[in-house]
């Protein structure tokens, strides 16, 4: 099966909650349409007098994968990264960072002008999509809870699974 990827550019005006929306899509069979969400030219990198534009990639995370926890958001991430300011408090946000630059550091001679590079560990990505905006409230049978509602700012748990990066002349 192909990988199926949706490609998106993010800016500080871009609906985070639209783009995943985009990303949970399904078909008329109730499948997702995509695996992979490409955030295109999200943020650049100075090595070696040669800069890289970075994209990276997003998949969803299953309940059990083993990922770097973070509590980088979707929001967090326009607000940061999109205006060049790593100071993200969360230390293991860093970690999408860090990793992007090894794997330029261990590619840097590469002839391609567009490499990918696959993060050995996930990062946790949490963005939010409308179903986690959809319902409120806890259902419950006698004092029982047998439901829990959506609580307000919560988010779905996404991984970031690796970058691709280009020279960017």
């Amino acid at each position: 099966m192909e990988n199926r990827v949706l490609q998106k550019y993010v800016y500080k005006t871009s609906g985070s909650i639209k783009i995943m929306d985009e990303f949970e899509s399904t078909n008329n069979k109730n499948e997702k349409i995509y695996d992979t969400l490409e955030l295109q030219d999200l943020f650049f990198i100075m090595y070696r007098k040669r800069r890289y534009s970075i994209s990276l990639l997003v998949q969803r995370k299953n309940y059990d994968q083993k990922c770097i926890y973070s509590s980088l958001t979707f929001t967090d991430m326009k607000k940061e990264i999109l205006n060049y300011h790593f100071f993200i408090e969360d230390k293991n946000s860093y970690k999408v960072i860090h990793e992007t630059f090894e794997g330029i550091k261990n590619n840097w001679n590469s002839k391609e002008s567009e490499t990918l590079y696959q993060f050995p560990v996930p990062v946790q990505f949490n963005a939010q999509n409308s179903s986690n905006r959809c319902g409120y409230g806890n259902q419950y049978c006698g004092e029982e809870l047998v439901w829990e509602g959506t609580l307000y700012g919560e988010t779905s748990d996404y991984i970031f699974v690796g970058a691709k990066y280009r020279r960017w002349w």
